[in-house]
C-alpha cells in the first residue's frame, strides 16, 4: 500500500504541479563602471531606477555616487565606497564587490549579510 501512495504522489507532482514551486527569482543586474561594483536586485515587478555619477583622475576614482530605488520602499546608495541600505549603514565596499539585494531588502556583499 505504501508503494501505491508514493507512485500516486509522484504522478500528482509530475502531472499537476501540486508540489512546491521550483521557479527561481529573477534579478536586475548592474555592472557599475566596468566592474567597480556588481549589483543584483531581485525583481519586485514594481520597477527600479538607478542614478549615478563618478569622477576620476586617470584610472583612480576620486568621487562616486550610485543611487538605486525599487519597489516602493527600498533604497540602496553607494557614496565614495560607503553602502547605505534603506537608510541604514551597510559598511565599506571595495572595488569588485558583489552586492545582492533580495526583494525583502536583505542585502549581501560577497555572500555575507549586511
Amino acid at each position: 500500500m505504501g508503494r501505491v501512495k508514493s507512485v500516486s504522489l509522484f504522478l500528482c507532482l509530475l502531472a499537476t504541479g501540486c508540489g512546491p514551486s521550483t521557479s527561481l527569482p529573477s534579478y536586475a543586474k548592474y555592472d557599475l563602471d566596468g566592474g567597480r561594483y556588481f549589483v543584483e536586485i531581485e525583481n519586485t515587478q514594481g520597477g527600479a531606477s538607478l542614478h549615478s555619477n563618478s569622477r576620476g583622475e586617470g584610472k583612480v576614482v576620486t568621487e562616486e555616487f550610485y543611487d538605486f530605488s525599487w519597489g516602493k520602499t527600498h533604497h540602496l546608495r553607494i557614496e565614495n565606497g560607503k553602502l547605505t541600505i534603506d537608510g541604514a549603514d551597510g559598511g565599506e565596499l571595495k572595488p569588485g564587490d558583489r552586492i545582492v539585494v533580495k526583494s525583502s531588502g536583505e542585502t549581501f556583499v560577497n555572500g555575507t549579510k549586511r
